[in-house]
């Protein structure tokens, strides 16, 4: 082919880039109503979290939205109660849940590349929150798909590249298939 998995990868970024960008603006422009049954849920998610890492994670998410010049990234967490003194908005709510996945990627045992039970609960989490903040914000779980979509075409490029592959295994394929592909992708 005339182009590399990461030329093909940043073809597919700029192809979608518009679209993804409008669809996150969109969900982050909206408010949440904590007084609403999914406000509630919401608050019921974070709650779960526990203490020390309802911190990083809301560190992490500090951090990430500083380093991309996003503004309101001042998420106010009491360090005495674990409680939120100002709820997050709908930007803050998702990079939380993106460090949730960052968190849980750091419980993978070495050798046999699963993630352990403190992982999983991680990214179980994230899952729930991030479908907590749907239920209050349905624009945003539009955005997440076209994201989840983008996603899903980065690793069909890479998996059509390492397809022929000796070590490419036929469960590794069936998994990607299994895994909900898109069209798209």
């Amino acid at each position: 082919p005339e182009e590399g998995v990461k030329s093909g990868q940043r073809k597919i970024a700029q192809q979608t880039a518009r679209v993804r960008e409008a669809a996150y603006n969109q969900a982050y422009d909206a408010p949440i109503d904590y007084s609403s049954k999914a406000g509630y849920a919401i608050e019921s998610v974070l709650d779960r979290i526990p203490d020390k890492i309802k911190r990083e994670a809301v560190e992490k998410a500090n951090a990430l939205m500083q380093l991309q010049g996003k503004g309101n990234n001042q998420i106010l967490l009491d360090l005495d109660t674990g409680k939120f003194r100002e709820m997050p908005n709908v930007m803050q709510l998702d990079y939380i849940k993106r460090s949730l996945g960052i968190i849980a990627e750091s419980d993978v045992n070495a050798k046999t590349g699963a993630k352990g039970i403190f992982g999983q609960e991680y990214d179980r989490i994230a899952v729930e929150l991030r479908n907590a903040i749907g239920d209050s914000v349905p624009s945003y779980l539009r955005a997440v798909k076209l994201g989840g979509d983008k996603i899903q075409r980065d690793e069909a490029l890479d998996l059509g590249r390492r397809l022929l592959w000796a070590s490419t295994k036929a469960e590794d394929v069936e998994a990607f298939m299994a895994s909900g592909v898109s069209k798209e992708a």
